[in-house]
């Protein structure tokens, strides 16, 4: 993949703070119950949307911590900045919803007009002077080390006025918004809910609309920011640039979703995206139509980009400053992930994964990718598409050596080769950096 498309042009990480503007109820039947987070908060008082208090953000205002908040069926209209203990229950993903206002207020960065009430102060003081003037904002943020169990609601845009379509660059973010945000050690269980529409409108290309982000990269704030979350049995679709990102210093378990691109369209996108030095543990998820269409997408790992259904990274390369590495202890294993132009992409992040048991299906140029760092592969089955696994190395100033050791791989209905090694040998690379090695060491198939 092209170098540019691991800080730019696939996006930048994403944040977001809270107001709340107004409600609208559309049913009033009452709310059905969630699972419990492993973390769970304290037993107190239950709060009741509308019934009690008009907007969710108002019953957050006043709640105490380990009370519940349940959200009766409706549409409320509004940002919800979440700083304490509690437990948020809708009434379904298909009854209750939390819709993006007209104007978001960020937490990073600046628009004009919005002002900031005190507690958006105290957020905007813990992440520090932010690195980039672009405005930072989220649907639903939670923060301040909160720890929040949320379940049964759909949290959706769109958010107009993300790229700079105005100015003929629709390309450049002008303003970037994440559905669901989580930040300076704030903990999340999200469960049977859906993000959706986090998007400009209409759409348009620029990096800057992500569902789920969890956590804040040393480029947007000058430590970064964790957030750690679970995120299971959740629906995630119609985004414009990632549909699951975390970033480290953060975690997550991201487990029983279903994440859904926008299929083959010019935008630059990755399903589940782990870099910055995240860590994260991926299960039973079904990802697939991340498809770039440009005429920078394509088969060639080293100058054209591909989109990927899952993708660990250190971002940016190893040597660029702020250095970023991809640790070990991540964890990709009985996924499905298909249609796509790369299905599984662990690219810069040697020794970072264990990939496993997955089924990886039509994806157009690549089953799964290991490039520029050492990693395993086994197990996995892996049918359609050009070729099964690609092993790379070469063509950049932090190129390494790499060696993947593949066994238990049962690969069919490829057009091209079940397994290749791929330098630059085979593909056109500056000289200085074509000196490396790719190697697959192919135990029993």
């Amino acid at each position: 993949m092209l170098r540019l498309s691991r800080g730019i042009l696939t996006g930048i990480p994403i944040i977001a703070l809270v107001g709340i503007i107004a409600c609208e109820r559309t049913d009033p039947s009452g709310p059905t119950h969630g699972p419990s987070l492993d973390l769970s908060v304290d037993e107190g008082a239950t709060l009741i949307v509308p019934t009690q208090f008009p907007t969710i953000q108002a019953a957050l205002d006043l709640a105490s911590p380990g009370d519940k908040i349940d959200v009766l069926p409706g549409t409320y209209v509004e940002q919800l900045l979440i700083t304490k203990n509690v437990t948020l229950e809708g009434a379904g993903a298909e009854a209750t919803f939390i819709q993006a206002p007209a104007t978001l207020v960020p937490f990073a960065g600046s628009l004009p007009g919005v002002v900031i009430n005190p507690l958006e102060q105290e957020v905007l003081d813990a992440l520090g002077v932010p690195l980039t003037p672009v405005p930072l904002t989220a649907i639903v943020h939670v923060t301040l080390g909160a720890v929040v169990e949320m379940s049964g609601f759909t949290v959706k845009g769109p958010i107009p006025g993300m790229c700079d379509v105005a100015h003929g660059r629709p390309r450049v973010s002008v303003h970037v918004a994440s559905g669901i945000q989580v930040t300076l050690g704030g903990r999340l269980d999200l469960s049977d809910s859906r993000v959706t529409q986090v998007r400009d409108e209409p759409l348009s290309l620029c990096g800057g609309g992500s569902a789920i982000v969890v956590g804040l990269s040393n480029f947007i704030v000058p430590d970064g920011s964790a957030g750690f979350a679970t995120i299971r049995h959740v629906t995630v679709d119609d985004f414009q640039s990632r549909g699951i990102l975390v970033v480290g210093p953060s975690s997550a378990k991201i487990s029983h979703n279903v994440v859904t691109g926008q299929g083959p369209s010019l935008l630059f996108q990755n399903g589940i995206d782990v870099r910055y030095g995240a860590v994260a543990r991926i299960t039973h998820n079904r990802v697939s139509g991340i498809i770039g269409t440009t005429i920078f997408h394509g088969p060639d790992p080293i100058n054209q980009f591909q989109g990927s259904g899952i993708i660990i990274t250190a971002n940016p390369p190893p040597g660029v400053t702020p250095f970023s590495f991809a640790p070990a202890g991540t964890i990709i294993e009985d996924n499905e992930v298909f249609d796509n132009d790369t299905g599984i992409y662990l690219i810069d992040a040697g020794g970072c994964c264990t990939t496993r048991k997955n089924i990886v299906t039509n994806n157009r140029w690549y089953g799964i990718q290991i490039q520029d760092g050492s990693n395993d592969a086994e197990d996995n089955t892996i049918s359609g598409g050009q070729i099964g696994i690609g092993v790379i190395a070469g063509g950049f100033s932090n190129s390494v050596n790499t060696v993947a050791r593949l066994s238990g791989n049962r690969i069919s209905g490829w057009s091209i080769a079940a397994v290749q090694e791929q330098t630059c040998a085979i593909f056109v690379c500056d000289p200085a950096f074509a000196g490396f090695t790719a190697t697959a060491v192919v135990g029993k198939q």
